[in-house]
């Protein structure tokens, strides 16, 4: 068995899932090659820190997940309310300039009439 052959089934020789035939064709290859019996007593002691730490928790996405629902409820019904529904923000824009320039419109003519 050569060296990558091995490497290969690392994991399953640290699971001890190799057939007979093959668990010692490993074995063997490990002895033969020090560097590769090295290469797996590291992979084996990587496994075990792993397994001695507690996976971390999940984040709890379900809050930020329902506050998001309920704006997005709270958008729809303004949007209802109020009726702007297809303006958007440069419609809005828009609007609130023609209000402005109308308001200016009457105070000048309101300015006019009073100078008369």
């Amino acid at each position: 068995m050569s060296p990558d052959e091995a490497r290969e089934l690392f994991s399953e020789a640290y699971e001890e899932a190799l057939a007979a035939d093959i668990k010692l064709a490993f074995d063997h290859a490990l002895e033969a090659d020090i560097s590769l019996a090295d290469e797996y007593a590291a992979f084996c002691r990587a496994l075990e820190l792993m397994r001695q730490r507690p996976p971390p928790a999940a984040p709890n996405l379900l809050p930020g997940i329902q506050r998001r629902l309920r704006m997005q409820r709270r958008g729809a019904a303004l949007q209802k309310r109020f009726g702007l529904g297809g303006v958007g923000p440069v419609g809005l824009g828009l609007l609130m300039l023609a209000v402005a320039g109308l308001g200016w419109l009457a105070l000048e003519l309101v300015q006019a009439a009073l100078s008369r």
